[in-house]
This record gives structure tokens, sequence and C-alpha cells, in this order.
């Protein structure tokens, strides 16, 4: 489940997921990497890995650009990288 952008699109600070027959609040800051899965995100958190039904292309109209990048590492293509803090100020 997405939920429309916010306005003004600014960052996201939690993303309401559900998975497995629950829904959670998982904060952005906690997300390490994003995988992409065809019609899935592989949220990748503290070692645990969480499914969310959304793509990498919604994710990032979500507006978590300001956070996450495409990885330009060729054996993770499809990954969504945090940026450093620095860059995301320079947003």
């Amino acid at each position: 489940m997405v939920s429309a952008a916010p306005a003004g699109d600014l960052p996201l600070d939690r993303l309401v997921v559900k998975s497995g027959g629950s829904t959670s609040f998982v904060r952005v800051a906690d997300i390490d990497w994003i995988e992409a899965a065809g019609v899935y995100a592989n949220l990748h958190i503290g070692g645990k890995e969480l499914w969310y039904r959304v793509n990498i292309e919604s994710i990032l109209s979500l507006g978590l650009r300001h956070t996450f990048c495409l990885s330009p590492l060729l054996e993770c293509i499809g990954c969504l990288v945090k940026l450093p803090s620095r860059q995301r100020i320079l947003d």
C-alpha cells in the first residue's frame, strides 16, 4: 500500500508497510538500502528484510529521493542507497 506524497514534496519520515498480514510503520531513517524486486521493494533494515508492495520509481516519487538515490554499482542495479547526510542538505 502506498499513500500519496505529502504536500510540497517534503521528505517522508515514515512509511506504512503492509507485509505478511500485518501493518508496520517504518522510519525512513532506519532503512539501510532498498532492493528492487519487480512490483515489490525489499527494504533492508538493520539486517532484516521487509517486503513492500511498491516499485522503485514509486518510492522515489513518494519524496524519498531526498534520502535515497539509485546505486552506481553494477552489482546492485535497481537498488536505492542512502545518500550521505551532507548531500541531503545540498538538495
